[in-house]
């Protein structure tokens, strides 16, 4: 599976801490948020793939 580490992942305006204080913490918008460490890449698609399967198998579950 090739992952393309180069597309943009815009992550403010979703309750992201590490973007949406920054005009909290700093006054300003115009700074690098590395006060957080987190990944600014897509999550893999096997990885979602896994996720959704299990949940699929808990809602199952609480079915029966």
């Amino acid at each position: 599976m090739r992952y393309d580490f180069d597309q943009v992942v815009d992550r403010s305006g979703n309750l992201s801490a590490k973007y949406d204080e920054r005009v909290k913490k700093f006054g300003t918008e115009d700074v690098i948020p590395l006060w957080i460490a987190d990944m600014d890449f897509k999550t893999a698609q096997p990885i979602i793939d896994a996720l959704a399967a299990d949940h699929q198998a808990e809602l199952l579950k609480e079915q029966k």
